[in-house]
């Protein structure tokens, strides 16, 4: 895993509530997809086209050692060529801690904040859990609340790619521009 970043929700949340979920859907997953950039699993690009983190700097983080308490990890991000996000993350295991990222060429948010905390559990091969709550993605519209959660299982054994697979997730919207709402979708970064 190497950084922290993906989002979505898209347009006019009245005349196109599927619509607004599946950017809503994109823009979180524009929050995870960085982390999971070492992932054995390669899949098909679910990213808005205009929308990209290829060209985002990769960070190196020992997620072992991360779990373990035995060292902390920052992730730091700046609008240029190829990436799409600007901001800084300093994910922490079994603590909060703030997301606040800026978004650019994305049809409907400019910005995504959320609470996090990572989790471990530990069986024949560790999980990892990264769940977001107080979430806020603001557009030009208003803003979208959700909450969300996201597991991958770590391979301790391979500190060049510590992912060995990505399990999903799910985001939950709460409210899309001041209107009270309750949908349910899984996520998976591919």
């Amino acid at each position: 895993m190497k950084i922290l970043i993906l989002l979505i929700i898209t347009q006019s949340a009245l005349a196109s509530p599927t619509l607004e979920v599946e950017e809503a859907k994109k823009s979180l997953l524009a929050m995870i997809k960085p982390l999971l950039s070492s992932s054995k699993e390669k899949g098909p690009q679910t990213l808005p086209k205009d929308f990209q983190l290829q060209g985002c700097d990769k960070h190196k983080i020992n997620w072992m050692n991360v779990i373990l308490m035995k060292e902390k990890a920052e992730l730091k991000y700046f609008f240029k060529s190829g990436c799409d996000v600007e901001g800084a993350i300093a994910p922490r295991i079994f603590q909060s801690f703030p997301v606040d990222l800026k978004l650019r060429n994305l049809a409907s948010y400019q910005k995504i904040s959320s609470q996090n905390k990572i989790t471990a559990s530990f069986d024949s091969k560790p999980i990892m859990t990264l769940e977001m709550s107080d979430g806020v993605l603001t557009g030009a519209k208003g803003l979208v609340k959700f909450t969300a959660d996201y597991q991958v299982q770590l391979n301790p054994m391979n500190k060049e790619k510590p992912v060995e697979k990505n399990l999903g997730g799910e985001i939950r919207i709460t409210e899309i521009y001041g209107k009270k709402t309750s949908i349910k979708e899984k996520i998976l970064v591919k």
